[in-house]
């Protein structure tokens, strides 16, 4: 038998190996410019900035720990503007992602060794976890490292108290018990303030326990329920910061998309073909089909299967409550924003099929099962590798989603985006106008279809896009902005004065608003006010030439000459 170090190098270089074109790629329009290169707070990071992440939610999510991160991140990859604006390199968090994956896939092979206590079967599980082509979306996308950062705070958790566990069951007196629970404890904390869906953590924590380490249920429950208020906190704070969502199906109705969610992915982790970013796998399509009513029988069935072998296969059911406990909270039993099934929601549930393999390979360890198991883990390195390189940019990614599912009104939408950036206007439109064929009250490609029309010199036409869409969804501040600037450039400007207040209301930190509030404020004679927000659009971005140049205009029409001086010198470096 090989010696651990043996294992994990080898680990390190399959996973490496997969992920080896990860500095290869850029920023993809999905969701990272509204999380990372379009957040002021990130790409020019400060205390004040970092703070405001810990004070309040963002794009209705509570992740500082992730979101300060990111500003850490950001402060190392400054670089030079590129055709896009983005003044950020991806390729460092491209890497930090791979390397917080590769942590992550070391945590799982340690939690496996405290669980099977054998080298190569636990090397096995992690390398599942590793290569698996549904950790693809989180480890290549720069927004997935929310997915990462929880599930490495998670893990450490796991393993902290799976120490605990093992110690007080032999030996009840041992020392340091306190301690390895309350690392576990504080990790987890960070856990849900990285994500908030680990708040499931206690019920895989309580599975290994009991099911695994075969601790009494009265004793590993007393544990697990240690953890309860953080997972509650973190529950609350989930639902206080989920708002704008449509209504949700009835209770009933939810039981049958939650089990056909369960199925999609027991689908995706058996059969990781036809992986794409959008699926479109949302309730009012799942509950229109006549399947939709009937996939819940296949996680019924292997549910009753393992609880059957519990006794003789005890592992096994642990890793079916660990894989149902990861993927809990977006099963839509209780709703969220823009609910939907995606690749990322399995990266906690993989350490499920990762303990499922590790077991079976401990128990069943004859050569043939071995070569089985390896020639398996490296079809499934393959199809990573390939998996990989459709996020490699932006258009790739959408026309990929696309070739998967031709339906995806997402993939139509941020495809017409980036040919609208490139230049090729009349594809764009048409793929704006399939996105609405699909989704009529899709609010992003109503937004996307009013910028379209503005760009295009069609204000008033822009500006029905734009109500559209707040009549879907009013707490869109991007939208405000927008549906302000078209108003301007239809000349009503006091109409746009207050969209653009409405847009800082919901997002205070828009330093493009400010500075579009300004404007419009010192075109009415309200100087006062636009001094104000020329300031505050400076302090949020500090090496933007137009927000001085424009300060400066100001101030030199009241007489501020040496403080305008300083203001249009200021612009003339940065424009340098």
């Amino acid at each position: 038998m090989a010696r651990g170090p043996l294992a994990v190098l080898l680990l390190i270089a399959a996973t490496a190996a997969v992920f080896s074109q990860v500095h290869r790629m850029e920023f993809v329009d999905w969701d990272d410019q509204d999380n990372v290169y379009g957040d002021a707070r990130i790409t020019h990071p400060s205390p004040a900035g970092v703070i405001d992440f810990w004070r309040q939610p963002h794009l209705r999510f509570y992740i500082p720990v992730t979101r300060t991160v990111w500003a850490g991140i950001a402060s190392l990859a400054q670089a030079p503007p590129d055709r896009d604006g983005i003044d950020l390199d991806p390729r460092l968090f491209h890497l930090a992602n791979l390397l917080l994956h590769l942590l992550n896939v070391l945590l799982v092979f340690a939690i496996l060794r405290i669980l099977i206590r054998s080298q190569w079967p636990a090397a096995a599980g992690a390398a599942l976890f590793a290569l698996h082509p549904v950790q693809v979306e989180p480890v290549v996308w720069v927004t997935g490292m929310k997915d990462l950062l929880g599930g490495f705070f998670s893990l450490i958790a796991l393993r902290e108290y799976l120490v605990y566990a093992v110690q007080t069951r032999d030996d009840p007196a041992a020392r340091r018990l306190r301690l390895h629970y309350g690392l576990g404890l504080a990790a987890f904390a960070l856990a849900v303030l990285s994500k908030q869906t680990t708040a499931v953590l206690p019920i895989t924590a309580w599975a290994l326990d009991h099911w695994v380490l075969r601790r009494p249920l009265r004793a590993s429950v007393m544990a697990a329920l240690g953890w309860v208020p953080v997972a509650a906190g973190a529950g609350a704070a989930a639902m206080m910061t989920q708002g704008g969502m449509p209504p949700p199906p009835a209770v009933w109705a939810r039981l049958f998309v939650a089990g056909d969610a369960l199925a999609f992915y027991l689908g995706k982790l058996v059969f990781p073909l036809g992986l794409a970013c959008h699926y479109g796998r949302q309730p009012e399509l799942v509950l229109s089909h006549w399947w939709g009513y009937v996939t819940w029988l296949i996680p019924a069935g292997l549910a009753a299967a393992l609880w059957l072998m519990r006794a003789r296969a005890p592992a096994l059911v642990a890793a079916g409550v660990a894989s149902a406990a990861g993927l809990l909270p977006v099963l839509g039993l209780l709703p969220f924003y823009n609910q939907d099934v995606c690749d990322r929601f399995m990266y906690p549930a993989l350490l499920g099929p990762a303990l499922a393999l590790a077991w079976l390979a401990e128990r069943f360890g004859s050569r043939a099962f071995a070569v089985a198991c390896v020639a398996g883990l490296a079809l499934l390195g393959v199809l990573s590798f390939r998996q990989s390189l459709h996020w490699q940019d932006t258009e790739s990614l959408f026309r990929h989603a696309l070739a998967v599912n031709p339906r995806s009104w997402v993939a139509h939408r941020g495809l017409g985006d980036e040919l609208a950036e490139r230049g090729f206007a009349r594809q764009a439109y048409s793929h704006y106008i399939q996105a609405l064929r699909v989704k009529p009250d899709d609010p992003s490609a109503r937004d996307s279809l009013g910028n379209w029309y503005l760009h295009a010199g069609r204000p008033e036409q822009a500006i029905e896009q734009y109500r559209h869409s707040l009549r879907i969804d009013s707490g869109r501040a991007m939208t405000h902005f927008r549906l302000g600037t078209a108003l301007k450039a239809a000349g009503r400007l006091d109409e746009a004065i207050d969209e653009y207040r409405q847009s800082l209301r919901l997002n205070p930190e828009a330093p493009w608003v400010h500075n579009n509030l300004a404007t419009a404020l010192h075109v009415q004679g309200e100087l006062t006010e636009a001094i104000h927000h020329y300031r505050e659009a400076i302090r949020l971005q500090p090496d933007d030439p137009l927000a001085h140049r424009n300060l400066a205009r100001l101030l030199s029409e009241q007489g501020k000459t040496d403080e305008a001086l300083g203001h249009l010198e200021q612009a003339e470096r940065l424009s340098r």
